[in-house]
């Protein structure tokens, strides 16, 4: 009897482990054809689509399949840089890989798989300061696990990208026809928020006080662990690439910021915003496919809220200026000393800068 009961439980283990098996392959199957981040090719089956808020597995896809010569890098303030202006602009296809919010190790791992595919030739990389200051392989995890299954080398299958739920229900949403199919609407939000001095103030925060203390040199210097940090950041995901891919072209720049984004001087951004930009340029300089622009020592940009939402994030004509800029060669830094002059610059636009001067009042939204 027992011999007779212990069959039966066998073969039941072994009938369903195999429908187990056989609805997995099912599911890997269907999602494998599907594909609905486009991860192993681009859509035959249907219209290329795209899937807002799940940037950082949607940007493999775009690496490895949608990559054309020209590619653009960086966090949020990247993401009004659309491939219909590059183009326009600058004359080549392009492929946005922004990341909102990314560390710098999550955009290496982007432009990584972009440039193992060959194609890239130009790279436009924005370089977020607070990106580099972090442990060389920080990734953002805050919200949901970090889907490094999607970056990794290794030749073995995606499994856990074949096996997902999740990616079971974008198979299906694909065939009913969801998704976004204009990749210069992917994550663009240029036309999304209003913008002008108010609002900027506004995200800022401050009031009139704070413009009263100013930025001396050499105040507040770097714990060594942030130093050590953003030294291996900039050699890690940085420097390899560079030295990596020497027939790619690098376009590295530094965004605009709105000069309000420093006050107060004495503490609110400069004192870990100007070590960095001069250890950047000291590292990256010495590389002949390295170009370096620096938009934030310019004032007709930087102290104009009508081109900001925030202090941080500009609008499309100031991203359309920019990708200009680049290809005239316009506010590109040559040398460490001229990047020097430029934090001396900024130092004094920073400390010059007082929207409360001669008794105005801060503008109310």
């Amino acid at each position: 009897m027992k011999d007779e009961v212990a069959g039966r439980s066998r073969k039941f283990l072994v009938a369903f482990l195999a429908v187990l098996a056989l609805s997995a392959a099912m599911m890997a199957t269907f999602n494998y054809v599907i594909d609905p981040f486009q991860y192993y090719r681009s859509a035959s089956l249907y219209r290329p689509v795209l899937w807002g808020g799940m940037q950082r597995y949607q940007s493999a896809g775009l690496a490895r399949n949608f990559a054309e010569d020209t590619v653009v890098v960086g966090s949020s303030v990247t993401e009004n840089f659309l491939p219909r202006d590059i183009r326009a602009l600058w004359g080549k296809p392009a492929t946005k890989l922004s990341i909102s919010g990314s560390t710098a190790h999550e955009q290496f791992l982007a432009l990584r798989a972009a440039l193992q595919t060959g194609r890239v030739r130009n790279v436009f990389w924005g370089i977020d300061t607070g990106a580099f200051y972090l442990a060389p392989a920080a990734v953002r995890d805050d919200q949901a696990p970090f889907p490094w299954h999607m970056y990794r080398n290794a030749p073995v299958p995606n499994i856990e990208y074949l096996l997902a739920l999740g990616t079971s229900r974008l198979s299906i949403a694909v065939l009913k026809g969801y998704g976004e199919t204009d990749f210069d609407a992917y994550h663009a939000w240029y036309d999304k928020f209003e913008f002008g001095p108010a609002v900027t103030v506004k995200a800022w925060g401050g009031t009139c006080d704070n413009f009263k203390e100013k930025y001396a040199a050499g105040q507040n210097p770097l714990a060594g662990s942030l130093v050590e940090k953003r030294e291996q950041s900039i050699q890690q995901n940085l420097v390899e690439l560079i030295r990596t891919y020497p027939e790619v072209r690098f376009h590295l720049f530094l965004p605009p910021l709105a000069t309000l984004i420093y006050i107060p001087g004495a503490t609110r951004f400069l004192p870990i915003h100007l070590p960095f930009r001069e250890r950047l340029a000291e590292e990256v300089l010495g590389f002949q496919n390295v170009s370096l622009f620096d938009f934030q020592a310019d004032r007709s940009i930087s102290d104009d809220l009508s081109r900001f939402k925030d202090p941080l994030h500009f609008d499309l004509a100031t991203t359309r200026h920019i990708i200009t800029s680049i290809r005239d060669d316009q506010h590109r830094v040559r040398t460490v000393a001229e990047m020097a002059a430029n934090n001396r610059k900024l130092i004094d636009f920073v400390n010059a800068y007082d929207l409360c001067a001669d008794g105005k009042a801060l503008p109310k939204p």
